[in-house]
C-alpha cells in the first residue's frame, strides 16, 4: 500500500527536483501539493500543469502569503525561483480556491491516521493546520521537515532559510506531539559525499523521505529560537542533553 502524502513547498527551483523525485517514487501517494509564499495564483497554475507534466493527480493551493507572527518572508532568493519552463496558461479553478490548512486536514481525516507531510519551505501552512484544527494531530503519521540546521545555516552563521522564515511555525511543529523527523541543511552532504558536486536541499530530502529504509535518524531535544534577531531560526539540537530534557525530534545524522 502506497503512503499518502502532502508535499508542502516554497516552489525553488530544488523543490521542483524534489517534486520530479517523488512522481517518481513508487512507495508515495501525492494527495496534495500546498505552497507558501507570494504569486499565490501564479504558483498554483504553475504547480498544477507542473503535476500534470509529471503525471501527478493530486490538488494544489497555495495559503500562507506571511509568517504566522513576523511581517513577511524574507526575500531570499538561495536556489532561483520557477527554474522550469513550464507553460501556466492552464486554468487555476477547481481545488485552487481552497486553503492548504483545510486540505490537509481533510487528507489527514480521509488516511485515517496514516498521512505523512514532508515540508520543503517554511513550515507556515502546517503551523496554521494546527491551529485551525487541533484534533488532527492524532491523524498525522508523521511529519518530515527539511529545515533547520544541526550545525552550520545559509542565510545566518546558525540558521537554514525555511527555520528562519518562521521560526514561530517550525516551534508550533516541534511541540505538537505528533512524530517529526527533520532533515537539517547539512544532511543534504549525506547524499552528495559519494558524487561529483551536491545535490540540492529539497531534492536530498525527497530522497531521503522517499527511501526511509536508507536513513539513521538519533532522537534528540530539539529547540529553534524564535527571537528575532542574529540567531532567528536557529534550531538548537541538545546533542550532549545538556537541556535534561525529553528528545521530542527524530533527526536524520546519516544515511546508508
Amino acid at each position: 500500500m502506497k503512503r499518502p502524502v502532502i508535499i508542502d513547498m516554497d516552489l525553488t527551483c530544488d523543490d521542483v527536483a524534489a517534486l520530479e523525485i517523488a512522481a517518481k517514487t513508487n512507495e508515495i501517494d501525492i494527495k496534495a501539493v500546498t505552497l507558501v509564499g507570494s504569486d499565490a495564483k501564479q504558483k498554483t497554475q504553475y504547480t498544477k500543469e507542473l503535476c500534470r507534466q509529471l503525471n501527478i493527480d493530486c490538488k494544489a493551493a497555495t495559503g500562507a502569503l506571511k509568517p504566522i507572527f513576523k511581517d513577511e518572508f524574507i526575500q531570499r532568493d538561495l536556489y532561483g525561483r520557477y527554474a522550469v519552463n513550464v507553460n501556466i496558461s492552464g486554468s487555476s479553478d477547481g481545488d485552487s480556491c481552497n486553503y492548504p490548512w483545510d486540505i490537509i486536514a481533510d487528507e489527514a481525516e480521509k488516511a485515517k491516521g496514516n498521512l505523512e507531510i514532508i515540508t520543503l519551505g517554511p513550515v507556515t501552512n502546517v503551523a496554521i493546520t494546527l491551529l485551525r484544527y487541533p484534533k488532527v494531530k492524532t491523524l498525522i503519521k508523521r511529519i518530515f521537515v527539511a529545515a533547520g540546521a544541526g550545525y552550520t545555516g545559509n542565510v545566518a552563521p546558525y540558521s537554514e532559510y525555511n527555520a528562519y522564515c518562521d521560526p514561530d511555525a517550525l516551534q508550533i511543529i516541534f511541540d505538537s506531539g505528533i512524530p517529526v523527523t527533520l532533515f537539517p541543511l547539512e544532511a543534504a552532504d549525506y547524499f552528495s559525499k559519494d558524487i561529483k558536486g551536491c545535490i540540492p536541499y529539497s531534492a536530498a530530502a525527497m530522497t531521503a523521505f522517499g527511501n526511509l529504509q536508507t536513513v539513521c535518524t538519533k532522537d534528540y531535544y530539539v529547540v529553534c529560537e524564535t527571537r528575532k534577531g542574529e540567531n532567528q531560526g536557529w534550531t538548537i539540537v541538545d546533542r550532549l542533553g545538556k537541556y535534561k530534557k525529553k528528545p521530542n525530534i527524530s533527526v536524520v545524522t546519516a544515511t546508508d
